[in-house]
């Protein structure tokens, strides 16, 4: 289950929940890659919208995986989420470069 956390909106319960998103990209000095990104996304009665992406995070799947399970399961407030990938990107053995 993908549940992070609960939040109030206009007295809405509404879920917050991460996927990972594959994205091909290109660099001039490493030419195309894939890469993967996070994606933030409430869901409430009227739907599904996006309210977070951080794109070009990861190069492993598997990593994003990890990631973004860790954010679900610890229910990460969606504020956060822009520092909890800050310090994944300051562990060099996570980014697998």
């Amino acid at each position: 289950m993908n549940i992070v956390s609960f939040l109030e909106e206009d007295g809405e319960n509404v879920m917050v929940t991460y996927q990972i998103t594959e994205e091909p990209m290109w660099d001039q000095e490493m030419g195309r890659y894939i890469a993967f990104g996070v994606c933030a996304y409430l869901e409430d009665e009227t739907g599904r919208r996006e309210v977070a992406h951080i794109s070009d995070v990861f190069f492993c799947a598997e990593t994003a995986a990890r990631f973004v399970d860790k954010c679900n399961r610890l229910e990460l407030d969606v504020d956060q989420l822009y520092d909890a990938v800050e310090d994944i990107l300051l562990d060099d053995d996570e980014r697998e470069v």
